[in-house]
């Protein structure tokens, strides 16, 4: 029986079906990103959908893959698959039959449950199906193996990386060192969408032991703070 090429989140690809799975969010949405800009590069009409599978409502895969008037390409990004509905699964087994030739469907999973997991046995052995790795970074050596990767796609000295780029780097040495304290200062400069969900990301996964103080105005950047001091109280 044939079966689902696995590969790394880096190496993420357009396929038939894509599947994201892992509890690293800030990997998956990488990689989603990733094959987003691909497609696009070949497509620049690319018709993009996304839906929570939570919300999945029957019929709607099928409605979103058929081939549209123009024949565009399609990507359909169905997000929380282990909060899916019944109705999701339901289709998800009959379009992994005959995926659509018109269209990329993204499945992700943070394996957070195994709510659909028959979905996911199906699409393990679908060889039509490509499943990215998002597995969670726990060691020390496998955070600094991380930031070390992250150099070396970059391909270039870390003067010449952009601010947000330096910002990146600047939050994985702060987060990513044994001390019990933290503070960040605006930890959030310079960050886009991408850089604010691995902000996130990195103080959920690997800086809830510690003591974090944030100085910040952006609400954003210290949502997690259980306690919040206004200077301006104190004058």
């Amino acid at each position: 029986m044939s079966k689902a090429k696995q590969v790394d989140w880096r190496k993420a690809a357009p396929a038939p079906v894509v599947l994201t799975f892992g509890k690293e969010d800030y990997l998956s949405s990488r990689a989603v990103r990733s094959i987003r800009e691909q497609l696009k590069q070949v497509h620049p009409e690319l018709e993009v959908h996304e839906l929570e599978a939570a919300d999945y409502r029957a019929g709607q895969l099928l409605d979103l893959t058929s081939p549209s008037l123009f024949a565009e390409q399609k990507l359909v990004i169905i997000r929380a698959v282990e909060k899916c509905t019944d109705e999701l699964i339901t289709d998800g087994l009959a379009y992994l039959e005959q995926p659509s030739a018109d269209a990329t469907v993204i499945f992700t999973h943070s394996a957070a449950t195994v709510r659909g997991k028959k979905l996911l046995d199906a699409m393990r052995v679908n060889s039509k199906v490509t499943e990215v790795l998002c597995l969670e970074v726990k060691k020390d050596e496998e955070k600094s193996a991380f930031v070390s990767a992250e150099f070396s796609a970059a391909n270039k000295q870390i003067r010449y990386f952009s601010s947000g780029m330096k910002q990146r780097i600047k939050l994985a040495q702060a987060i990513f060192s044994d001390v019990p304290v933290l503070f960040l200062d605006e930890p959030c400069t310079n960050l886009d969408e991408t850089g604010y969900a691995l902000y996130q990301s990195l103080i959920q996964n690997y800086a809830s032991h510690k003591l974090i103080i944030v100085s910040s105005n952006d609400k954003a950047e210290y949502h997690f703070c259980e306690e919040v001091i206004d200077i301006k109280k104190y004058k």
